[in-house]
């Protein structure tokens, strides 16, 4: 296209008019006016004043006007605007500032508007035409007109801002599935940024099982054919499958040569997402549908004016009427019985008039005149934006339901009439742990009116110092759901405070629900006294026992010390008589002092024996830890067993927190007392443990110390625990027939128990109980 500085149009006019190219003056105005209006783009020419002084028709039709010649300044446009559409005065026009300045205006873009309102962009290009002595005589003026680029460009701007704002991901990719473009609603949809995605294969976007449709898709676009709408499923990047609906359209260049695709695919995983719950939905209305239509509660459904459309099977049954009976009619024509009066069916119309859910219970008719009571619910039925369509109303048979709450209040009026004439304090309580009912014993015990003992009330009766007991006991009970019993002081009438015993237990009904506690007071405050009074007595008879024992103590000690020297004394003397006279002493002498040494010994042995068992059981010395099986050997090897004797320890015997001492006695008691008894010198004894059994009680550890001696006979099986008790005479045996009585108080003091069990020839077990643990603390003397 010419512009300044192409050869056509680079020339100077003189003011003749005449223009030569290169600046020099010559030809004719017919010459210059000829070449103007053989030019295809707009030109126009002014004189150095700016008047308009030849123009092209190209000029014309762009300004859609003629100018006058030598009136017209600058330009011949109707009106000029800037790019941004604000007008652009005429002596600021390019043509202006270019004559006016002395300089060539480039690229300065302007909006010229024709009286017939259209309008054109253009690119004016005006230069000066000097004469040949270099002076400024005038100028020309190109207008390029770039209409329908700027419309192209508006166009790709406008097809551009589309596809980057579009919410669809619009993907280009070559015939070989590789992708070229990649807009921001694609990076949405499948999480891949652009830079990801562009040269990638299109593969990547579609799962394994699916691969065979790119080849179908790529086919079908080798033959120019688009494809719409093509529902399937991709992948994101996170590895989400996502249903899309993909449009594909073949793209060519400018020559018409297929070069690739265009692909626009829809996130529609809302949509299928929304079929699926509309589905589901009407699945869901056909499921509701026969559930009605087969549930055994009547259900009616009516018009915005309440009158029947539809009821099932189950209300033709209850109410004994045809559909066809009942369309038409109005719920509180059917709601009549001996028992609904005109307020009831008022009450009905008002409800179905205000359009609010209602319930109502009555005695009905059934159409064959027999009565029973129902129950209906009615909900207001609306559709989606809320407009009220009808009623929904259940209605349910609550006959049997009404009869057991009739007998119901008649069984608590039965237990309300047998509870007052009951002597006792009788109470009852909720699920909400509120009292809600007391009998009359009650109320003539406390005085109070009955709405002072409701609630809570009850608990003002309460001593103050027994009330946070009381409470608590409550409510562990309650939250247990189990029964108590708890004695406190209650005010009676008269003001003064009456020990009494509650007991509560839960109510439940057949179901398994809890339904609260019952409850009932009696007044113990003679027993307590009487209590009271048996305390003092027994605190006052342990004290006499404390003492009696101390005197115990005092003459046991007293008797094994004031005895003990005239008896050493005697021992003595009997010594010297046999040492001095001995030679001149008879044979019969001697036995008779042998017999009162022996007879000394075994006086000595019974004041030992009786300062052991005064003593038994109540000085143990401090708890620790024992091995009993150790214990066991210890003791043996104390007693200095013959080696005949052979005594096993049974394996695993426990460890015990216990009194070492008073344990030790016993084994070394019962040890001795199996040898000392023993038939023969080859005994074998064998000590053994249980630590669990129907006669172990909890807490305590059985041992046994088992013989195989002579055995002890059935009657002497208790005898054989007393005080200077033995099987043979004493002169036979030594001993002083204390051992077991010493056991036995040792193992009774610490709550154990012991027996034999044992025949003649069959040897003996001795089997005692000893506690698990005990209190680290020594116990008092």
């Amino acid at each position: 296209m010419p512009h300044p500085g192409h050869p056509e149009v680079e020339a100077t006019l003189d003011a003749g008019g005449q223009a030569y190219p290169n600046g020099t003056v010559g030809g004719g105005e017919d010459h210059l006016r000829g070449a103007l209006h053989a030019l295809q783009v707009a030109v126009y020419t002014t004189d150095r004043e700016g008047r308009v002084t030849l123009f092209n028709e190209r000029a014309a039709e762009l300004w859609g006007r003629r100018p006058e010649i030598g009136k017209d300044l600058w330009c011949g446009s109707w009106r000029i605007y800037r790019p941004d559409g604000t007008p652009l005065p005429l002596d600021a026009c390019p043509m202006a500032l270019a004559l006016r300045e002395g300089r060539s205006v480039r690229s300065e873009e302007i909006i010229i508007e024709r009286p017939d309102g259209t309008r054109a962009h253009v690119l004016p290009h005006p230069e000066l035409l000097r004469n040949g002595d270099g002076e400024v005589v005038g100028a020309v003026n190109v207008l390029v007109d770039v209409t329908g680029q700027k419309a192209a460009e508006r166009s790709q701007a406008l097809l551009a801002a589309i596809v980057a704002s579009s919410d669809d991901a619009i993907v280009s990719k070559t015939l070989d599935g590789v992708i070229t473009s990649w807009n921001a609603g694609a990076e949405r949809v499948f999480g891949y940024t652009a830079e990801e995605a562009v040269g990638q294969p299109v593969l990547m976007l579609i799962p394994p099982e699916r691969h065979g449709e790119e080849d179908y898709i790529l086919g079908r676009i080798r033959q120019g054919e688009r494809v719409d709408h093509y529902e399937t499923v991709r992948l994101a990047k996170d590895g989400r499958r996502i249903d899309v609906s993909l449009t594909i359209s073949p793209v060519h260049d400018g020559a018409g040569a297929l070069i690739g695709a265009s692909k626009v695919a829809r996130d529609v995983t809302e949509r299928r997402q929304a079929e699926a719950a509309l589905r589901e939905r009407e699945a869901e209305t056909r499921r509701l549908a026969a559930v009605v239509a087969r549930t055994t509660s009547g259900v009616v459904v009516t018009d915005p004016d309440g009158r029947v459309v539809w009821a099932n099977q189950a209300f033709t049954r209850l109410s004994g009427y045809t559909l066809d009976e009942v369309r038409g009619r109005r719920p509180a024509d059917l709601l009549r019985g001996p028992e609904s009066d005109a307020a009831t069916a008022a009450f009905v119309e008002a409800r179905v008039a205000e359009r609010v859910p209602f319930v109502v219970e009555l005695l009905n008719y059934r159409k064959d005149r027999t009565l029973y009571w129902t129950r209906v619910e009615a909900t207001p039925l609306l559709d989606d934006d809320g407009t009220f369509e009808g009623y929904v109303a259940v209605q349910t048979d609550v006959t049997e339901r009404r009869r057991a709450e009739a007998a119901l209040r008649e069984s608590e009026a039965r237990f309300r009439t047998m509870t007052d004439a009951a002597p006792v304090l009788v109470w009852t309580a909720g699920t909400d742990r509120e009292c809600d009912y007391v009998n009359a014993a009650w109320l003539a015990f406390t005085g109070r009116p009955l709405d002072r003992e409701l609630g809570h009330g009850w608990a003002e009766g309460v001593h103050p110092d027994d009330r946070d007991r009381c409470l608590a006991a409550y409510a562990a009970a309650f939250d247990a759901r189990a029964p108590f019993e708890v004695e406190f002081r209650l005010r009676r009438h008269d003001g003064t405070y009456r020990w009494v015993l509650d007991r509560g237990a839960p109510r439940f009904a057949p179901d398994g629900a809890f339904l609260g506690y019952v409850g009932s007071c009696v007044d113990v405050h003679a027993q307590k006294e009487a209590e009271a009074d048996l305390a003092a007595a027994v605190a006052e008879r342990t004290r006499e026992l404390e003492r009696s024992n101390r005197e115990l103590d005092q003459f046991a000690y007293v008797a094994s010390h004031d005895l003990k020297g005239p008896l050493r004394g005697i021992r003595t003397l009997a010594g010297w008589i046999a040492e001095e006279a001995g030679p001149a002493l008879s044979d019969e002498a001697h036995r008779h002092l042998d017999l009162l040494r022996s007879r000394v010994r075994r006086m000595e042995a019974l004041l030992d024996s009786l300062l052991v068992y005064s003593r038994a059981g109540r000085i143990h010395g401090l708890a620790e830890d024992v091995d009993t099986a150790a214990l066991v050997r210890d003791v043996a090897d104390l007693l200095a067993l013959p080696d005949t004797v052979a005594v096993e320890v049974g394996p695993a015997l426990p460890a015990l927190t216990t009194y070492r001492a008073p344990l030790e006695l016993v084994f070394r008691n019962l040890l001795a007392n199996a040898v000392k008894h023993a038939d023969r010198p080859d005994l074998r004894v064998r000590v053994w443990a249980e630590e669990a059994g129907p006669d172990v009680p909890e807490g305590f550890v059985a041992f046994a110390v088992e013989d195989d001696g002579p055995g002890i006979p059935e009657e002497y099986h208790e005898r054989i625990f007393g005080l200077f008790q033995t099987l043979r005479p004493r002169d036979e045996v030594e001993g002083s027939g204390m051992g077991l009585a010493v056991v036995k108080k040792t193992v009774e003091s610490l709550g154990g128990t012991i027996r034999v069990a044992s025949a003649p020839g069959a040897g003996a077990t001795f089997r005692f109980t000893w506690p698990r643990h005990v209190s680290a603390e020594e116990p008092t003397p």
